[in-house]
């Protein structure tokens, strides 16, 4: 038998993406051990006029609110994200599932609106269409998940 070799999985470093929207960074302009900065393209550049900060740790939210970065969710913090608005605007389900076919663009804005109740701060969650139908969709599951309990 002859011996196996072993090939380490080298993974990649985590990174946060955090948008400069009021200043470029600078000394005492962003929090210390950035790892680079990137120049915002198309839709980013809304929330990132000086670019897009790299950390490889997480910033904490004393950070975030007094620096005035935007946050760049991942998949992760997306979807983390969805749940606390929908959770937020479950408690009116129906009439957010109606208002949303009835007049899309108050849906949302009232979804954007919530998005930094929930944060607390500005944050930037790429597609906001997408992030409205992952809302809409959660919304609508809690409202069958209702009618399955009355029925």
């Amino acid at each position: 038998m002859t011996p196996q070799k072993i090939i380490p999985i080298v993974l990649a470093p985590q990174e946060w993406r955090y948008g400069l929207y009021f200043r470029p960074a600078g000394i005492g302009a962003v929090p210390n051990g950035f790892s680079r900065v990137d120049e915002a393209k198309g839709p980013e550049a809304s929330h990132a006029r000086h670019g897009i900060i790299v950390y490889n740790r997480p910033l904490s939210y004393d950070e975030i609110k007094g620096y005035e970065l935007i946050p760049f969710l991942n998949k992760e913090d997306f979807a983390e994200l969805v749940g606390k608005v929908s959770e937020k605007l479950s408690k009116y389900a129906r009439g957010y599932a109606e208002m949303a076919l009835t007049d899309p663009s108050c849906f949302q804005g009232s979804v954007v609106d919530t998005i930094q109740k929930c944060a607390g701060y500005r944050v930037y969650v790429g597609d906001y269409d997408l992030f409205g139908t992952a809302v809409l969709n959660s919304l609508k599951k809690k409202i069958s998940a209702e009618n399955a309990m009355v029925d």
